[in-house]
């Protein structure tokens, strides 16, 4: 299959460059569980003693980060987890790729909706959300409190901080980095009230990063105690050296010229961080004129 393909929106179109490197659309709505394990009898199918699982047609398109409240004011980590805030992406055109849908178009998996039936979601769109779901026993557990994003923004990184030294898993504040179709900002929620949006967005003109993972919170900030260092350039040598011996051979004259720009990118990266020069033939291979 030619490597564009992947970049192909199911109705038709290139997804956006400002997309480039974000996840694509989910097949199948997930479901959110919560499962009691007999610890001492792992192995055995009577192990599994209680769970409920729910989707959520609101917010369970794509889960994938989340964030909870991770230590008590006594500085021990909690034995419970009362609440725990998820992101999760939405279902809309702009990501849903021909690829992924002719991935799964032959699926064996137990599916909650038709191919066809997520294709209508997606055109109607469904946006990225946050939310808390609450699971402090089965019977309780559901999803209590939820954001959901304008049309075309993705919400990733969630962390919880806390507010006070109360202890409470909803006393703090979730922070999120939040990529708008114009620029990337921080935004930050009431962890008790997300359903009222954020109460402070955060932006700098030089604040233009990647698609980020995970985050953490520090109460103190303080010098960095180990002496253990290893420099980018010593860690990544190897792998920069046989970086063009490694990439597809199937690449096309198309796709490079579809993606001059980012190999352009690419070059002046790796010139700046270790320093290389580009080998002669690399050069000729990959120049696109």
């Amino acid at each position: 299959m030619d490597s564009s393909i992947r970049s192909i929106c199911i109705y038709g179109g290139l997804v956006s460059s400002q997309l480039h490197g974000f996840q694509q659309g989910p097949m199948d709505i997930s479901r959110m569980g919560r499962y009691v394990i007999d610890a001492s009898n792992l192995g055995n199918s009577l192990a599994n003693i209680d769970f409920k699982v729910i989707p959520d047609i609101n917010n369970t398109w794509g889960p994938g980060l989340y964030a909870y409240q991770d230590r008590l004011p006594s500085g021990i980590n909690p034995q419970k987890l009362d609440n725990i805030y998820w992101v999760s992406l939405g279902l809309w055109e702009e990501l849903t790729t021909q690829f992924m849908y002719e991935a799964y178009s032959n699926s064996n998996y137990p599916t909650i909706f038709t191919q066809k039936q997520i294709l209508e979601i997606a055109n109607q769109g469904i946006p990225a959300s946050l939310f808390r779901l609450h699971t402090s026993s089965n019977e309780s557990m559901k999803i209590a409190d939820s954001y959901q994003s304008p049309p075309g923004y993705i919400i990733l990184s969630p962390q919880f901080v806390p507010r006070d030294n109360e202890g409470d898993s909803t006393n703090g504040y979730l922070i999120s980095v939040v990529f708008t179709p114009k620029r990337n900002e921080i935004w930050i929620f009431e962890a008790w009230n997300l359903k009222n949006g954020p109460i402070c967005k955060l932006h700098h003109p030089q604040f233009n990063i990647g698609y980020s993972f995970h985050t953490a919170w520090l109460p103190q900030i303080s010098s960095r105690a180990s002496n253990y260092k290893v420099s980018v350039k010593q860690d990544y040598q190897n792998s920069v050296e046989t970086f063009f011996d490694a990439l597809p051979k199937s690449l096309t004259i198309e796709f490079l010229k579809l993606h001059k720009d980012e190999f352009k990118k690419l070059f002046t990266q790796l010139e700046y961080l270790f320093e290389l020069q580009p080998k002669e033939k690399d050069l000729h291979q990959f120049s696109v004129k």
